[in-house]
């Protein structure tokens, strides 16, 4: 590879995905909780929980990821009434 000027530079970011749909970045969970309880969750209000460690999170790297399993104890942890029926 040539390192000298007017080499060409190639940047290549890697991006691992989780391997189970199962698993949802933190952005997807506000999704996934507007279809489930029929409202709108600030992303605050999740990130306020997960910081603190109140809600069952796992973080890969820099994001934060939630198992599908885990979205009604955080509906409960964010006061949300009960699931709307689908």
């Amino acid at each position: 590879m040539a390192t000298g000027r007017g080499a060409a530079v190639h940047n290549i970011e890697v991006h691992c995905m989780p391997s189970s749909s199962d698993r949802l970045p933190l952005v997807e969970v506000l999704i996934e909780l507007r279809k489930l309880y029929g409202t709108a969750v600030p992303y605050n209000a999740v990130w306020r929980l997960v910081s603190q460690g109140e809600v069952p999170a796992i973080r890969e790297g820099q994001r934060w990821y939630f198992d599908r399993a885990n979205l009604p104890a955080l509906g409960k942890a964010l006061g949300l009434p009960a699931p709307v029926a689908a």
